[in-house]
């Protein structure tokens, strides 16, 4: 199962290179690494000054790291439309010391990585939902900034 795994892997994430970190059933995770809600065997880890971050994904033989850069939630953007009231999300995000604002649609399809610099968007794209969760679980602890649009 283990070389099915990282063939999977490998043949998904050709460019990225795979650690082997303890695993969860070892009882040793990576310090700050936190699992992803409703995204078994998906974890991250927001880079913390010193520290790395990363998303990494489980198997038997510990976690692999997919991407070697984690998106840290700087603000949740809730725009309300009094006239049809409908709520549109953003959130504005920190990759690699840059800021750029992606919309709920954007990371739900994958879209908006390339506003970063050095970010392949094939890359996110593989790993679109755990990226999008990431950036969800973030967003219920960040400042919430709620506005109206005009008509």
């Amino acid at each position: 199962m283990e070389r099915v795994i990282r063939e999977y892997q490998r043949a998904s994430f050709p460019n990225v290179s795979f650690l082997n970190l303890p695993s969860r059933a070892e009882g040793v995770i990576p310090l700050g690494v936190t699992e992803i809600a409703q995204s078994p065997g998906w974890w991250f880890r927001v880079p913390q000054s010193p520290g790395i971050g990363g998303v990494w994904t489980s198997a038997q033989s510990g976690l692999h790291q997919v991407l070697a850069w984690c998106p840290e939630v700087i603000a949740h953007l809730v725009a309300l439309d009094s006239v049809r009231g409908s709520t549109s999300h953003h959130y504005t995000l920190r990759v690699n010391r840059c800021l750029a604002t992606l919309s709920e649609t954007d990371l739900e399809y994958g879209k908006g990585w390339e506003r970063f610099p050095g970010i392949d968007l094939w890359e996110c794209f593989a790993i679109r939902d755990p990226l999008h969760r990431i950036v969800q679980q973030q967003a219920l602890g960040a400042p919430r900034l709620t506005f109206e649009e005009a008509a």
